[in-house]
């Protein structure tokens, strides 16, 4: 059987687990470019990317730092010429970067990408076949079903003018998921499935290499924050306050003893300090941890379920929610529902993912999932 060479793009964990197991039942000899995300502790997820596929046999892998500035569709970005010229500027240096390590992606039978914009700068056309990866449930806003003439133009004026290859439901394109069960097919085009048990082994595998410094009896895990990590002391104090009380009748009726908070990567250490000090005060007898106590390097949300399984998991509609579900972990991971937890609320800092989502004028998505 003829090996078949495959290039990744990849800038998050998700992905590359989701690529991971769709890659594996085949001989391929693969290559894999990581997008470094900008700021934060990014160099723990670019390490975890890397754990992910180093039991795979990878010809080469090198990492790219994302371009700190690049113009995406506007109006005023297709008429304005210092801003086309920055993109192709940015764009030839990437091109320079991978031509020196001898990465062509016409050289390859398959192309892997997600939402990195690496990528999308090395697109030469529509004619190319592509597989995507979800990095997040929200990726599926892509798969809308819509005017196909406005999206043909809007894909040619962003290739051909700002030099970027604009992903949306195409013949050339496949996308993936380890779930798609959620999403009304009468809005969406529904992505193909990854095979749940490779994914699922894939996954606890993963967990061998993250060492757990602690043990905490069935633990009550809350993912994030909800609070934008640039906003002052003073009113992430106010909204955090507002927060924890809105906890209370959670805590009650599930007995709560132990609390694991479970930040994103590039959050506000600040904000952390001020979450756990007025937890503490409000709560002096329930336990409070940072997911930094708890393990030895950064593991995202499914791994961490994983590891203080059996648990409570405070879901507000996160990705990890639904993988849990379709690998079946749901008798160990009691999953709390809550996606309209920081809805009516009046802190406006106060963001779920659902009210993200309607924010950028994405509510189909919302309104889509059968909860």
């Amino acid at each position: 059987m003829i090996k078949k060479k495959i290039l990744i793009f990849v800038n998050n964990e998700y992905a590359a687990l989701n690529m991971k197991s769709y890659i594996q039942k085949q001989p391929k000899t693969v290559d894999v470019v990581i997008e470094k995300r900008l700021g934060g502790n990014n160099s723990e997820r670019v390490e975890l990317i890397k754990t992910i596929f180093n039991n795979m046999n990878i010809r080469k892998l090198i990492i790219i730092n994302r371009p700190k500035l690049f113009y995406f569709f506007s109006i005023n970005s297709i008429f304005n010429f210092s801003k086309i010229m920055s993109n192709l500027i940015t764009k030839r240096k990437i091109l320079k970067k991978l031509n020196r390590n001898k990465i062509d992606i016409n050289n390859y039978s398959e192309i892997l990408i997600t939402n990195d914009l690496i990528s999308k700068l090395v697109i030469k056309n529509h004619k190319i076949k592509l597989k995507y990866f979800f990095h997040g449930w929200g990726d599926i806003i892509q798969l809308k079903k819509s005017n196909t003439l406005f999206n043909f133009v809007k894909k040619f004026l962003t290739l051909k003018i700002l030099n970027y290859y604009l992903v949306s439901h195409h013949k050339n394109i496949k996308f993936y998921n380890v779930f798609n069960n959620i999403y009304d097919k009468k809005i969406f085009n529904i992505p193909y499935l990854i095979d749940e048990k490779i994914y699922k082994k894939n996954l606890f595998d993963l967990t061998k290499n993250v060492k757990v410094k602690k043990k905490i009896p069935y633990p009550f895990i809350i993912p994030g924050l909800f609070i934008p990590k640039y906003i002052n002391a003073e009113d992430a104090r106010k909204s955090l306050n507002y927060y924890i009380k809105k906890l209370n009748k959670y805590i009650i009726k599930y007995k709560i003893k132990h609390v694991i908070l479970k930040p994103k990567l590039n959050y506000n250490k600040k904000h952390l300090k001020i979450f756990k000090d007025i937890f503490s005060k409000t709560y002096p007898n329930i336990k409070i941890y940072s997911i930094f106590q708890i393990f030895s390097k950064y593991i995202p949300l499914e791994l961490a379920l994983l590891l203080n399984k059996p648990c409570y998991f405070f879901s507000t509609g996160t990705t990890a929610d639904h993988v849990i579900k379709r690998i079946s972990l749901t008798k160990k991971i009691k999953i709390i529902k809550a996606y309209n937890f920081t809805e009516n609320n009046k802190f406006h800092y106060f963001k779920s993912k659902q009210d993200v989502a309607k924010e950028k004028n994405t509510n189909l998505i919302i309104n889509s999932i059968n909860s």
